[in-house]
């Protein structure tokens, strides 16, 4: 067995979920939701999870980066879920199964085609111009256009009413 792959999944999955140990107690990974939020950072952050994926650092992500991410994510969660104590495991399930009624729902009330409802293939959803590759661009525009939409006064930030008026929209166009 080579022990150079498994130190480096150990170190990559260390590396995912050092952001929620960091974490203060109670407060998502990441951002703050009481602070507003500007239009650079998030593409900062946009672009350093894009160099995270991008593990040969050739400026795209290919279909083995997409899968070796997913699987170190998969890892993390299944760690996570491990150090859980039955309390928090139940509650997790419980978000875990209303989140999966509501794309249930979803899949059932939209034209779009099934992969666009139930989630499909991010790969294809992001790879707009369908070569298989992911630019930084097209990996970057889905963040960017979701916080366009959250930015209601268009000045580049994103202030904590402007991001609770956009989960009510949200919320009421799902009914």
């Amino acid at each position: 067995m080579r022990t150079l792959p498994v130190l480096s999944l150990g170190a990559l999955a260390l590396a995912l979920a050092a952001p929620t140990i960091a974490a203060p107690e109670g407060k998502p990974a990441g951002h703050d939701r009481s602070a507003p939020m500007a239009r650079a950072d998030t593409l900062a952050k946009v672009e350093a999870r894009f160099a995270r994926i991008d593990t040969n650092s050739d400026g795209v992500i290919d279909a083995a980066e997409m899968t070796a991410h997913r699987e170190a994510m998969r890892a993390a969660r299944a760690e996570k879920l491990a150090a859980m104590t039955d309390e928090q495991k139940a509650k997790f399930q419980e978000r875990r199964a209303a989140m999966k009624e509501r794309w249930a729902k979803r899949a059932a009330s939209t034209d779009a085609p099934a992969a666009k409802r139930t989630g499909g293939d991010r790969m294809a959803r992001i790879d707009v111009d369908g070569d298989g590759r992911i630019t930084a661009a097209e990996f970057a525009a889905p963040a960017m256009q979701r916080f366009d939409k959250m930015d209601a006064n268009s000045d580049g930030i994103v202030t904590p009413d402007e991001r609770k008026a956009a989960r009510a929209a949200r919320r009421a166009a799902r009914g």
